[in-house]
């Protein structure tokens, strides 16, 4: 029971190791040209609805499609707070009763706790954005250490991050 447990704490460790590589490469890419200048939105705090359109826009008017919003929870917290004015009555009904609002102007929204809560992320579809390709699994392994009278416990994976299109991603800073 102990060595399961300490193998799930190991994946879940490894889990947001590569949350945080994939949120450099997605900043890497974000400050890349076209990414640059007037493609840059910038909202204050909170974020109002408008500053998700626009990051639409930006990736639709690169003839791509918009596939996801990635943000902080601080930042979701801010789209929480809409209120009628800012949502129609049945998307209101489903955040106030679930407190969840998973899509917004057919883009889904991924929250992360690893990002942070000065940046929004609008990509594009993965196909035409980017790849994660998995060479090993992870794996954890544990180890009798006789020696030290302990048990030692190994994980590892190879993977790899790439966008292959920096046009499939919009950024959008928070004041």
């Amino acid at each position: 029971m102990a060595f399961d447990r300490a193998k799930e704490r190991v994946a879940i460790a490894m889990a947001i190791g590569e949350d945080d590589e994939v949120f450099k490469v997605l900043a890497t890419a974000a400050a890349i040209s076209p990414n640059t200048g007037a493609d840059v939105i910038t909202s204050g705090h909170p974020v109002v609805k408008a500053a998700f359109a626009d990051l639409y826009a930006v990736i639709a008017g690169r003839q791509l499609v918009p596939s996801s919003y990635v943000m902080s929870a601080k930042r979701y917290s801010d789209i929480q707070k809409w209120n009628s004015t800012d949502l129609d009555q049945v998307s209101l009904n489903v955040l106030l009763e679930t407190g969840q609002f998973g899509v917004l102007f057919g883009t889904r929204l991924i929250v992360s706790t690893r990002l942070a809560s000065s940046v929004i992320y609008c990509t594009t579809t993965p196909d035409k954005l980017g790849r994660i390709p998995e060479r090993k699994a992870v794996e954890v392994k544990i180890f009798d250490n006789v020696r030290d009278l302990q048990y030692d416990i190994v994980g590892f994976e190879q993977i790899g991050v790439g966008v292959h299109n920096v046009a499939g991603i919009a950024r959008c800073d928070v004041a």
